[in-house]
């Protein structure tokens, strides 16, 4: 059983900190968040590595895109496989390909205007 936490630290942040603070936190308790980064099995951590956690929405779209791909993959390794790959299927996987990169590309400009605050670069 852990300790019970009785000692209170008051701490004041900038609203710009404050918001920094929330956009990060991995859990919905801000207290928490801040706790563990701080501390480390009751320890001050001294590493520099930050967690990300991505939202939901991009975990589903990365999903989706892995599976689009490995579709793709197994559709051209069966038709080479059996000597059944022609131009309509080159084409098809061309084109399904074009559409991931796009994907990618949104995904990627999202995440950097998430990074930024929201705000478009």
């Amino acid at each position: 059983m852990s300790e019970k936490r009785t000692k209170q630290l008051i701490i004041r942040v900038s609203p710009t900190e404050f918001e920094t603070l929330t956009r990060q936190k991995t859990h919905p308790n801000l207290a928490r968040y801040i706790r563990e980064r701080v501390l480390e099995d009751g320890k001050a951590s001294d590493k520099k590595t930050v967690k990300f956690q991505f939202p939901p929405e991009v975990v589903r779209v990365l999903a989706g895109m892995g599976n689009n791909l490995n579709q793709i993959a197994k559709t051209l390794n069966t038709a080479a496989k059996v000597g059944t790959l022609g131009n309509v299927e080159a084409l098809k996987a061309t084109t399904e390909l074009a559409a991931l990169e796009r994907s990618l590309n949104s995904l990627r400009d999202f995440l950097a205007k998430e990074k930024n605050g929201g705000q478009s670069q």
